[in-house]
C-alpha cells in the first residue's frame, strides 16, 4: 500500500493536471483491479425487528438527547459476567431454581451491572448526539440497588423471595398487625417500583440489550466484483493510508481533523456505492428483441444506465479527491519525519557545543547550530507549502461530500 501511495505522488507531482490525473489513477485502479483488503463488515439496527417497547424507548431518548447505540452487535459478549458474580449466581440458582445457569445477564434477563452498563457503552457504536446515559437519581440508584441485590435483577420474585417476605411478615407479626403490614407493603411497594421501571425509564436494560443485540444485521455494501465494490474498497484504503501516517496526527494539520474525518468519508462513499450497486442489480441486464415494447424497454435502460453512470463518475471524483489528498500527506509524512529527526539532533546541540568547546572548535559549534536551524526552517516552509496543496485537496472532498447527486 505504502508504495502504492508512494508511486501515485510521484505521479501527481509530474502532472501538468493533478485533478484530472488523479481520476485517470482511481479509473486504472478500477481497470487493473488492484489487490485490497475485503470491505469490513458493518452492523446496523434494523429498527422493524424491535419490539414496541424497546423502539418507544429508543424515540424517547432520541427527544431527550440521549444517544442510542448504532448496533448492538457482541452485545452479549461484552456484558459476561465475571467469576465472582457466576459464582453467587452458581449458589443461588442452585438452591432456588436449579435452573441451568447462562454466561450473561442479556440472556437472562437479569438487571445490568453498573460496569457492564459501562462496557455497553464504551465499546458498542453510538449515534452522534451527546451523553449516551441520562443522569441516574437517588432515588433511581436505590431502586437499583434493591433490585440487584434482593430481586437479583430477574423479572420478578423468586419462590425463596417470597418465603423470606412470609417469614418476615409473620416475625413483623410478632410486634403487632401494623409493623407486618408495613414491612409488607414496603417490600411489595419496592418490587412493583422495581419492575415499573422498565416501562418509564430511558435506560437501556437487559431485555433492550437483547432486543437490540437480535435486531442488529450486517450493513448493505456493493456487489463484490463491481466497480462499485472495488471503488469502495479503495476509499477504505485511503482512509486507512491517510490515519496511520505520522503527520496526520501532528500540528501541522490540526485545523484538517477537524474538518475532516477519513473514516467516516469512506463510509460515506460505501454507502453511495451500495445505493448505485442496487439500482444496477435491479435494472437487471438490457432488454432483447426487436418490438416496439421492447425498443421503448431498451430506450429507458440506456437512459437510466446514463443516469448510473453520470452519478458513479461523481463518485470517482469523490475517490479521486480522497487520493491526491492521500497521496500529498504521504510526501508530508516523509518530510514531517526527517523534520523530527532534525529536531531531535538539535535537541543534542547543548551537549555538542559543550563537547567542542572542550577541543577549542567553537565555529564549528556554530556552524552546526546554524545549519541544523536552517534546514528545520526550509523543511517547516516546505511543509507549509504542502499543507496549503493538502487543504485545496481537502476542498475538494467537502464539495463532493456536499453532492447529493443519489
Amino acid at each position: 500500500m505504502d508504495e502504492w501511495i508512494e508511486s501515485a505522488g510521484t505521479e501527481l507531482a509530474d502532472a501538468h493536471n493533478r485533478e484530472e490525473r488523479s481520476v485517470e489513477l482511481v479509473q486504472q485502479c478500477l481497470t487493473q483491479g488492484i489487490l485490497l483488503d475485503q470491505l469490513p463488515k458493518k452492523w446496523q439496527l434494523n429498527r422493524d425487528l424491535l419490539p414496541a417497547a424497546t423502539a418507544r424507548k429508543l424515540k424517547a431518548r432520541t427527544a431527550a438527547g440521549i444517544a442510542n447505540p448504532v448496533h448492538a452487535y457482541g452485545a452479549s459478549v461484552i456484558a459476561t459476567y465475571d467469576a465472582r458474580q457466576m459464582r453467587d449466581f452458581a449458589t443461588r440458582d442452585v438452591t432456588e431454581r436449579k435452573s441451568v445457569i447462562v454466561t450473561n445477564p442479556i440472556d437472562d434477563r437479569r438487571e445490568l451491572t453498573p460496569s457492564q452498563e459501562q462496557a455497553l457503552r464504551d465499546e458498542l457504536p453510538y449515534g452522534d448526539a451527546g451523553k449516551r446515559e441520562a443522569p441516574s437519581t437517588l432515588p433511581a440508584k436505590a431502586l437499583r440497588q434493591f433490585e440487584i441485590k434482593q430481586l437479583h435483577g430477574d423479572s420478578g420474585p423468586q419462590p425463596t423471595h417470597i418465603l423470606a417476605l412470609l417469614a418476615t411478615f409473620f416475625i413483623a407479626l410478632s410486634f403487632g398487625a401494623p409493623a407486618a403490614i408495613g414491612v409488607f407493603a414496603l417490600f411489595l411497594g419496592l418490587t412493583v417500583a422495581a419492575e415499573g421501571r422498565y416501562l418509564v425509564s430511558t435506560s437501556l436494560m437487559s431485555a433492550d440489550w437483547a432486543a437490540l443485540e437480535m435486531a442488529t444485521v450486517q450493513a448493505p455494501r456493493p456487489l463484490e466484483g463491481t466497480r462499485e465494490y472495488q471503488l469502495a474498497q479503495l476509499a477504505v484504503a485511503l482512509s486507512k493510508a491517510i490515519t496511520s501516517t505520522h503527520a496526520w496526527k501532528s500540528s501541522f494539520l490540526d485545523m484538517h481533523r477537524v474538518q475532516l474525518d477519513p473514516e467516516a468519508e469512506a463510509t460515506q462513499i460505501i454507502e453511495h456505492a451500495t445505493r448505485i450497486s442496487a439500482l444496477r442489480t435491479q435494472a437487471g441486464a438490457r432488454p432483447a428483441g426487436d418490438s416496439d415494447a421492447a425498443y421503448r424497454a431498451q430506450q429507458q435502460y440506456d437512459s437510466n444506465s446514463r443516469i448510473l453512470d453520470t452519478v458513479e463518475q461523481s463518485l470517482v471524483n469523490r475517490v479521486a479527491a480522497l487520493y491526491r489528498y492521500a497521496a500529498e500527506l504521504h510526501t508530508l509524512d516523509n518530510e514531517y519525519a526527517v523534520l523530527q529527526t532534525l529536531k531531535r539532533n538539535i535537541q543534542l546541540t547543548p551537549e555538542l557545543e559543550e563537547l567542542v568547546r572542550q577541543t577549542g572548535v567553537d565555529a564549528m559549534a556554530t556552524a552546526n547550530v546554524e545549519s541544523l536551524t536552517s534546514e528545520i526552517e526550509d523543511l517547516n516552509a516546505a511543509i507549509q507549502a504542502q499543507v496549503s496543496v493538502l487543504s485545496g485537496d481537502l476542498n475538494a472532498l467537502k464539495l463532493y461530500g456536499t453532492d447529493a447527486t443519489l
